[in-house]
């Protein structure tokens, strides 16, 4: 179900120089809303124009990272709201793909539909060996209409057919194994994010540039 929000869609923090934005709408299952995408943009754009940021970690509240869409506030979007909540969708992923600065997804529970995409493209996932990654749009009757550039680049178009057409519902180890994830955390993911994000950057140094110079090079 949708609703009006209550509080912020997104909550910051910043320890040192890693901001970790925590999608928080946790009753919902941390489904995007437009509300959430809009600040999610603000937040990367942000994030990659502030000097005293280094990297970024996504994480979720709750019981997982994300499910995907909020499917009752797309329900109640006429046909042109749809159309510019898809695009400014597609822009989340396209902003995390290309920024300049390391981010990394805490990814525990769930990362579902539209939540799999913008965990997938980032520069390190991190989840759990039980959680649950899947594209489920096709079988309901409806498309997966943004991301699946930045899962062909992460598990090659074989995978990710069958992952867009709903045929595979993957675990995290199952997720990890064909490189959808970058490594598999038993306990606390965002603890360990964090350690992972300070090491990333620490051993970047100048970490902006090298990523810049490596997406030039992709």
């Amino acid at each position: 179900m949708s609703g009006p929000e209550v509080s912020s869609p997104l909550q910051g923090r910043r320890e040192g120089r890693i901001e970790i934005v925590t999608l928080n709408r946790p009753a919902q299952r941390n489904a995007m809303s437009a509300a959430l995408v809009d600040e999610l943009i603000a937040v990367i754009s942000a994030v990659e124009n502030d000097p005293d940021v280094g990297a970024l970690v996504l994480v979720g509240a709750g019981a997982g990272f994300c499910a995907g869409s909020d499917l009752g506030g797309l329900a109640a979007m006429d046909t042109a709201a749809r159309r510019g909540f898809e695009a400014a969708s597609g822009r989340v992923a396209r902003l995390i793909a290309q920024s300049p600065k390391p981010i990394l997804a805490a990814a525990h529970g769930f990362a579902i539909g539209g939540g799999l995409t913008p965990a997938a493209a980032c520069d390190i996932v991190l989840t759990e060996p039980n959680a649950k990654w899947s594209l489920p749009e096709v079988p309901v009757g409806l498309f997966p209409a943004w991301g699946l550039d930045v899962v062909v680049r992460r598990v090659g178009v074989p995978v990710a057919r069958r992952l867009a057409w709903g045929i595979d519902t993957l675990s995290g180890r199952e997720a990890h194994a064909l490189g959808l994830a970058d490594e598999i955390v038993e306990g606390n993911v965002l603890s360990v994010a964090m350690e992972r994000q300070g090491d990333l950057w620490a051993a970047l140094g100048a970490g902006a540039c090298c990523k810049a110079l490596l997406l030039d090079l992709l």
